[in-house]
């Protein structure tokens, strides 16, 4: 069964993240996955809001992000580049539904980013869908995980006795 994701790009090089979400459709019925929506949104900045607000449907089960971060003549791409990874990665883990990261940059010189744009939309596409289709892996080494730590709980009481979740046991909620 296809796996609902949607995209949200940044419109800052829009004619080359415009080739980007082409491909990203094209590919993601081959990769099981169903494009629910396409967000357009300023710029790298705004990116994580969209995301968040994306992610909080519970229809979405993924996100891809596509957007380029170029070099220019001051540090700003590169702080940029590295807030809006970070807010991605924890938007990820707090969610723990998958984002794919398809942002060209930071530091991307305008001659590099043609290059990049089918790289970048291609992994992806492929990291969502991996990642969304290896959660049956997930929920089983959840389990071992589980089984493993019911042996080895705390004053011989197991935490199978102990009913709580594995999130909380290991203090993701």
């Amino acid at each position: 069964m296809a796996k609902s994701v949607a995209i949200v790009a940044g419109s800052y090089h829009k004619d080359k993240v415009e080739k980007m979400v082409e491909m990203v459709k094209s590919m993601s019925s081959e990769n099981n996955l169903l494009i629910e929506e396409i967000s357009w949104v300023p710029g790298s900045m705004e990116l994580p809001l969209q995301v968040k607000r994306l992610l909080l449907r519970e229809s979405i089960e993924g996100v891809i992000v596509l957007g380029i971060i170029e070099k220019g003549e001051t540090d700003h791409g590169l702080v940029m580049g590295q807030a809006v990874t970070k807010s991605i990665i924890d938007l990820q883990l707090l969610s723990m539904k998958p984002i794919g990261f398809g942002i060209i940059g930071p530091g991307a010189e305008e001659e590099q980013i043609d290059k990049r744009v089918e790289v970048h939309a291609r992994q992806a596409v492929l990291a969502v869908s991996e990642m969304l289709f290896n959660q049956i892996s997930f929920l089983f080494s959840n389990y071992s995980f589980y089984i493993f730590l019911s042996y080895s709980g705390e004053h011989g009481r197991s935490l199978v006795e102990q009913k709580q979740p594995l999130g909380e046991r290991i203090g993701l909620v």
